[in-house]
This record gives structure tokens, C-alpha cells and sequence, in this order.
């Protein structure tokens, strides 16, 4: 799912499942991907990988994940920089995903958007559930209540 709203200077930021790298790989755009599982069919340029390797981390996994997930929001800033100074021309997608598109990326998303665009932790929950719902008809968004509560929400 493509997040217009969060995309900037050029660069589309999307949410995606395990798939999405290699999808994004077949339209030949300029890519970056920030992965929470490894990536079926495609290479992961960063791999933030959760120890339950679910994303249904609960209490006692707390501060591991909160690491994880502004780890991944430092590599989505990143990752954005990175593709605004290439000077290549074209499309632009930094993709962050897990297995289902649901937990771990919305999480990092979340964490990008709070962080370092400004949002509060309503807003970027309740735009991802709709975009992802209307792109993807998914609909669990960040129902994990440890990410929730590591966000704020």
C-alpha cells in the first residue's frame, strides 16, 4: 500500500508483505527495503528482525522490540535521504515489510511518522488502517497491543 501522505521529497513510502520487494523488483523502480522478516523472492537492503520472528512480541519482549522499531524508523529517514540524492530518474519506493504488512512494518512506520514527521500516534494508526484497507482490503492493521503501547496508542 502506498502512503502519499508520508511520501516526500520524490520518495513513495509503502507497507507491504513479504512479497512486495520482488513485486516492486518486476516494475523496475528504484527500491529500498526495510524488512522485518527476509523477503520472498528479493534481496533486503535492511533487515530489523524481531526475536519472535511473529511480531507478537508480549511484556517481556517490550524493550527488545521498542529498539527494533526505532531502528527501523532511523532506516526508513535513511533510506529516504539515500533515494532523494540518487540521480537517477524514475520511480522511488522505499517499501518497509514484514510477513503480513500488518504488525512489525506498521509499527515502523508508526515510529517514522511519530519520530521524525511529526504525527501523533492517532493519526498515523488511523491513516494506515485506512489506506491499507483500501489498497490491500486488510483490515488487522497494528493490532498487536505491545506495539500499540510501545507507540502510544
Amino acid at each position: 500500500a502506498t502512503l502519499p501522505q508520508l511520501s516526500t521529497g520524490g520518495v513513495e513510502i509503502c507497507i507491504g508483505n513479504r512479497f512486495s520487494p520482488h513485486s516492486l523488483d518486476q516494475e523496475s523502480v528504484q527500491r529500498i527495503s526495510v524488512s522485518a522478516v527476509t523477503p520472498e523472492y528479493a534481496t533486503a537492503d535492511h533487515e530489523v528482525l524481531f526475536d519472535d520472528g511473529e511480531g507478537a512480541e508480549g511484556e517481556d519482549e517490550m524493550s527488545i522490540a521498542k529498539k527494533k522499531i526505532k531502528e527501523g524508523a532511523v532506516l526508513i529517514e535513511k533510506s529516504v535521504k539515500k533515494l532523494q540524492s540518487s540521480k537517477r530518474t524514475g520511480r522511488k519506493v522505499v517499501i518497509v515489510h514484514c510477513y503480513a504488512g500488518q504488525n512489525r512494518s506498521a509499527a515502523i512506520i508508526s515510529a517514522y511518522a511519530i519520530r521524525k514527521r511529526g504525527w501523533t500516534p492517532k493519526h498515523i494508526k488511523d491513516y494506515l488502517r485506512r489506506q491499507v484497507k483500501k489498497q490491500r482490503n486488510v483490515t488487522a492493521v497494528l493490532q498487536n497491543k505491545a506495539f500499540r503501547k510501545i507507540l502510544g496508542m
